[in-house]
Parts: C-alpha cells; sequence; structure tokens
C-alpha cells in the first residue's frame, strides 16, 4: 500500500495518536499496529 507514505496523510491509532512512521515497509507497519493493539487505525489524509 504505497499510498501509506504519500504526503500529507498520516495512521493514527482509535485515540487520534500516530503510532508508527508511515514510509516504513509494509511488513514493519503491521508489527507496529499489531503489538500496539492499533485497531482500528485511521488513515488520515488532505488534498
Amino acid at each position: 500500500m504505497s499510498e501509506r507514505c504519500i504526503p500529507p496523510s498520516i495512521i493514527v491509532s482509535a485515540d487520534g495518536r500516530r503510532f508508527t512512521d508511515e514510509s516504513v515497509p509494509y511488513v514493519n507497519f503491521v508489527h507496529d499496529q499489531g503489538a500496539g493493539g492499533h485497531v482500528p487505525a485511521w488513515f488520515v489524509m488532505d488534498a
């Protein structure tokens, strides 16, 4: 999912906090998401 690292976008947890670097490889992203229990996560983007 290359869209994760396109500025200006961030991925945040349900409490609105950024929990990882969006540009890391997908495997690292999923590990960060799972390890922190960040499900659901929200992809926030702007034009």
